[in-house]
């Protein structure tokens, strides 16, 4: 299997030489852009030791630009912690879409595909940042219709894995429908996505995640269903706008193919919702099913969530959390902002059993382009 993904894995190599032919055209266009996030947590602790401490959470720096007319490119590294590629891939730009190969996200869960640089609380959600796959090398199509937004994307391995072996292959798609004037936005997604196990001792799936702080490397709830030959994750998003005010969820749900005899197939599943309100009226913008940035300067923006995610079925025992998440956003600029969270979790039948800690958390957060 593993050499169906011989193109994927050279087109790295296809994108360098992309550019060095590009150099020597009028066309080429380079922009520099980066970002900084400088997190601090402080855990209020109930059973499990979570560490209070400070993270330099991100700290990318990247090209992108045109190569002629009808490609573009993005190249994009993260120095922080276990530094990794980010984005990396060539695009193609025609009347029927895009085609875009290199490492990017497939297109599932409206608050993944959102950049970090434009959520409202300093991380995702629960069940998003536990279901979602993150970036891999891959095959994407994507294309803008008037009132919707669609895409599907066949992938491999993540740009930073050392897999010996089948890296296993997955594909997903998305359709977002979208209605929108000057102050008011309404949408609606379904996502869907297909996924073998990469090649392990036990060819397993696990699903884990830590309490929507990142400070800390400890997750509280956690499972992994060996013996897995695919998974399949469904997932339904709903986001309404009218001027500053504005509301998000999302359910997934993932249903696992496990071989072990007598055990049964398991499933798991999460959601969040969340309201954000910008008193001065600002609001993010929107494009093709995805939110972008707030233009926003010395504004305010105050933010809700609750989110919760279920790892428990039949004798897989992962646990269940559920979080409530107050923020709090300043913001110099549209580059520049200061972020405060608040996180309540209540977590059941989890590492450690039940437990219900606290978390208060900043970030300083920049970037440019």
């Amino acid at each position: 299997m593993s050499k169906r993904f011989f193109v994927l894995e050279w087109a790295g190599i296809v994108m360098l030489c992309a550019f060095s032919v590009a150099a020597h055209t009028e066309e080429m266009t380079v922009n520099i852009f980066g970002r900084i996030h400088a997190d601090a947590a402080i855990y209020d602790e109930d059973v499990t030791a979570l560490d209070s401490g400070t993270e330099l959470r991100r700290a990318r720096l990247g090209v992108s630009g045109d190569i002629d007319q009808d490609w573009s490119y993005k190249a994009e590294y993260d120095f922080a912690g276990s530094a990794e590629i980010k984005d990396a891939w060539i695009k193609y730009s025609a009347d029927w879409g895009s085609l875009t190969i290199g490492n990017q996200k497939p297109p599932f869960s409206l608050d993944v595909l959102a950049s970090s640089k434009y959520l409202p609380f300093m991380e995702r959600a629960l069940a998003p940042t536990s279901f979602a796959p993150g970036r891999r090398i891959g095959i994407g199509w994507q294309r803008a219709l008037p009132g919707w937004a669609l895409s599907a994307m066949l992938f491999g391995k993540d740009a930073n894995q050392d897999i010996a072996g089948d890296q296993g292959i997955g594909v997903a798609g998305r359709a977002a429908w979208h209605r929108q004037s000057d102050s008011t936005l309404y949408h609606v997604g379904l996502a869907a996505m297909w996924m073998e196990p990469q090649s392990t001792e036990d060819d397993s799936f696990r699903y884990r995640v830590r309490p929507e702080s990142h400070v800390t490397g400890v997750r509280l709830v956690d499972t992994t269903i060996t013996q897995a030959s695919s998974s399949t994750s469904l997932g339904i998003e709903f986001a309404a706008r009218w001027e500053g005010l504005s509301v998000q969820a999302e359910y997934i749900a993932v249903a696992v193919d496990q071989a072990a005899a007598g055990i049964g197939d398991p499933g798991f599943s999460g959601y969040y919702a969340y309201l954000s309100w910008f008193p001065g009226g600002e609001f993010r913008s929107y494009k093709n099913g995805i939110f972008g940035r707030a233009e926003a300067s010395r504004a305010w923006e105050f933010g809700i969530r609750f989110s919760s995610i279920d790892l428990d079925d039949g004798v897989f025992n992962g646990g269940e959390e559920k979080n409530i998440t107050l923020g709090v956003n300043y913001y110099v600029n549209p580059q520049l902002r200061f972020m405060a969270n608040y996180i309540h979790a209540d977590v059941d039948n989890g590492i450690n059993g039940n437990e219900t800690p606290n978390i208060i958390q900043f970030r300083a957060s920049l970037d440019f382009n």
